[in-house]
C-alpha cells in the first residue's frame, strides 16, 4: 500500500493539470473555471431532457430507468474516451522505462496509473451525473440517505468502464503487436474518432433521424426491450443495481454494486500480473527503417541549402510523421472540404446546388476583401501551427540556443509551415464555395490575395505569443497542442475577430468598404514587416528567460 500511495502521488504531481511548468496555478484553475462555465449549456440541456423524462415516468414509477439511462451515457462515454486515454497512460508515457526497471510488481504500477486515469474520467461522471441528480432531486426530493448513496455511486461509478477498457487495452497490447507502434496507434485511433464523428454527426442530423428524434428518447425508456436497455445491462451490469439502489434507497442494491466494481477492479489486478509487463516490456515510440543511400543522393544531402529553408523542411517532416501533430495540425486541410460535403448532403433544407447556382451574387462583391481578411484571421491560427511551434520544442528548447542556426532563421522557418498549410486550409475551404456559389475566379482571386495579409500577421502572432509563454512541460506530444492556454488565444481570437468585422462592415456605406479594407490590408502588412525586421531582437529577448 505504502508503495502504491508514493507512486500515485508522483503520478499525479507529472499530470500537471493546473500547472504547465511556468504559469501561476491561480490563473490555471481561472482557465478550467472558464472552461467548465463553457459546459453550462450543456449541463442545461441534460437537465431538460433528464427533467422532462422524470416527470413524464413517474406516474408509471420508472424513475430508476431515468437513473439507469443516465449511468449508462456515463459509462459507455468514459468507455469509449478510455480506450483512447488508457495506452497512452499505461504504454505510451515517458515514465514506463523507469517504471518497469523499479522493484514495483505490475500490479503496484497498474494500481497507480488506473488511479490517475480515473480522475479524468470523473469529468465525464460530473457533465451528466450533475444535470441527472439535480432533476431526480428537484422532481421527487429524496432522503438524507439518497445523497450519502448517491455520492458512493459516483466515487466508483466510472471504475467498472475504466476496467473493461483497461483489460481490453492490455489484452491488445499483448497478443496483437501491430498496435504496439506508438505512432501507428495514435493515427489509426485519430481517424477512428474523427470517422465516427463525421459519421454520427450525418446520421443525427438525416432527414430520418429528424423526425424521429421526438419519439426516440420516450421508447427508449419505456420499452423493456430496448436495445439500449439490453446493451447497457450486458456491458454494464453494475449500473442496474446502482440505479435501483438511489431509486429505492435499497443498502443491498448498493452494496452489490459496491462489490461489482471491487471485484472487476481485483480481477483487472490479476490479469495485470500476467498480461502487462509481458505488453510494455520493448515498446517503441516510433518506428524507424534502414535506408541504403547512393553515391548521387550522398551528393545530394550535402548540398548547401538555405538554413531557413532546411528548418521550414525539418518542421513539416515533424508534423508529418508526429501522428498527434499531424491528426491535429495537418488534418484541418483534409478535414474541411469534407465537411463542406457533409454539411451540405445532410442539411435539413434539402437546398438543391442547381437554386444556389441561380442566385444573384453581384451584392457580395464590395464584400470581398473583408471576406478575404475574415478568412485569413480564421485560419492563421486553427491548425495551432505558429501558436505551439516553442511549446512544441519541450524541454530540448534549449537545443534551439546552441545549434549553428540564429534565432531569427529557426523562428522564420517554424512560421513558414505555420504559413503554409494555412493557406492550403483556407484553399481548401475557399475552392469549394466557387462551385457552389456563382462567384468568378476572379472574385475567389480577391479573397484569396486578401486573405494572405491576415493570415501572415496571425501567424507572426501566433508564433509571438508562444514565444511569450511557451508550453514546455509535458508528458505527451498531444499536451503541446490540446492543452495549452496559449493556442487557445489566437485561436479564439482569429474566430472572434470575425464579429467586430462584420459588424464595421455590415454598417459602413459601400462608398467606405474599399478604402477601409485598404486600410487594414496596409496595417496587417506593415506589422508583418515590423515583426519580421524585429524578429531576431524578439526572439533574443524570450529565449534569455527559457
Amino acid at each position: 500500500m505504502r508503495k502504491y500511495l508514493t507512486l500515485t502521488h508522483a503520478l499525479l504531481k507529472n499530470v500537471s493539470l493546473f500547472s504547465d511548468g511556468k504559469s501561476n496555478k491561480i490563473k490555471m484553475i481561472g482557465l478550467y473555471g472558464l472552461i467548465a462555465l463553457c459546459f453550462l449549456p450543456t449541463l442545461f440541456l441534460f437537465y431538460i431532457m433528464f427533467d422532462t423524462s422524470i416527470q413524464a415516468l413517474s406516474i408509471l414509477h420508472l424513475e430508476s430507468t431515468v437513473l439507469y439511462l443516465g449511468f449508462f451515457i456515463i459509462s459507455i462515454l468514459i468507455f469509449l474516451f478510455s480506450i483512447f486515454l488508457i495506452p497512452s497512460i499505461f504504454y505510451f508515457s515517458k515514465d514506463l522505462d523507469t517504471l518497469l526497471v523499479l522493484p514495483l510488481p505490475p500490479q503496484t504500477i497498474l494500481a497507480g496509473k488506473f488511479t490517475t486515469c480515473i480522475l479524468y474520467e470523473y469529468a465525464f461522471t460530473i457533465i451528466v451525473s450533475i444535470p441527472l441528480l439535480s432533476a431526480y432531486v428537484s422532481n421527487l426530493h429524496p432522503g438524507i440517505f439518497f445523497y450519502l448513496m448517491a455520492l458512493v455511486v459516483l466515487l466508483l461509478l466510472p471504475i467498472y468502464p475504466l476496467v473493461l477498457s483497461s483489460i481490453l487495452t492490455m489484452l491488445m497490447m499483448r497478443f496483437v503487436p501491430f498496435f504496439k507502434n506508438r505512432d501507428r496507434f495514435n493515427i489509426i485511433g485519430g481517424f477512428f474518432v474523427i470517422v465516427l464523428a463525421m459519421a454520427f454527426s450525418y446520421f443525427m442530423n438525416s432527414p430520418m433521424m429528424m423526425d424521429e428524434q421526438s419519439n426516440l428518447f420516450t421508447t427508449i425508456l419505456t420499452d423493456p426491450d430496448s436495445l439500449v436497455l439490453k446493451l447497457g445491462t450486458w456491458l454494464f451490469p453494475a449500473i442496474s443495481f446502482a440505479s435501483h439502489a438511489l431509486s429505492n434507497t435499497n443498502i443491498l442494491h448498493l452494496l452489490v454494486f459496491i462489490a461489482i466494481s471491487i471485484l472487476s477492479f481485483l480481477i483487472f489486478l490479476l490479469l495485470g500480473k500476467f498480461l502487462y509487463f509481458k505488453g510494455a516490456i520493448g515498446f517503441s515510440e516510433t518506428t524507424s527503417t534502414r535506408k541504403r543511400f547512393t553515391s548521387s543522393e550522398m551528393e545530394k544531402l550535402n548540398k548547401q541549402q538555405g538554413k531557413t529553408f532546411a528548418y521550414t523542411k525539418k518542421e513539416l517532416k515533424l508534423l508529418f510523421r508526429t501522428p498527434v501533430y499531424f491528426i491535429n495540425c495537418i488534418s484541418p486541410v483534409i478535414l474541411f472540404p469534407i465537411l463542406y460535403i457533409i454539411f451540405y448532403f445532410s442539411s435539413s433544407s434539402q437546398i438543391s446546388l442547381s437554386i444556389l447556382q441561380q442566385l444573384d451574387m453581384s451584392f457580395i462583391k464590395p464584400y470581398l476583401p473583408v471576406i478575404g481578411i475574415g478568412i485569413g484571421f480564421l485560419f492563421s491560427n486553427i491548425n495551432c501551427i505558429s501558436s505551439t511551434s516553442i511549446s512544441r520544442e519541450g524541454q530540448n528548447v534549449a537545443f534551439m540556443k546552441y545549434i549553428p542556426v540564429s534565432l531569427k532563421e529557426q523562428i522564420q522557418g517554424k512560421v513558414n509551415s505555420g504559413i503554409l498549410i494555412s493557406f492550403l486550409t483556407a484553399l481548401c475551404s475557399i475552392l469549394p464555395l466557387f462551385f457552389i456559389f456563382p462567384l468568378h475566379a476572379m472574385d475567389m482571386l480577391i479573397v484569396i490575395v486578401c486573405s494572405l495579409p491576415s493570415l501572415l500577421f496571425g501567424n507572426y502572432l501566433g508564433i509571438l505569443l508562444d514565444m511569450a509563454h511557451p508550453k514546455l512541460v509535458w508528458e505527451q506530444e498531444a499536451a503541446a497542442v490540446k492543452q495549452n492556454f496559449t493556442a487557445m488565444i489566437p485561436m479564439f481570437g482569429g474566430m472572434l475577430i470575425l464579429a467586430p468585422l462584420g459588424f464595421l462592415f455590415y454598417y459602413l456605406p459601400n462608398t467606405f468598404l474599399l478604402p477601409v479594407s485598404i486600410i487594414i490590408l496596409l496595417a496587417l502588412c506593415a506589422g508583418t514587416i515590423v515583426f519580421y525586421i524585429k524578429m531576431d531582437k524578439i526572439a533574443n529577448h524570450f529565449f534569455k528567460k527559457l
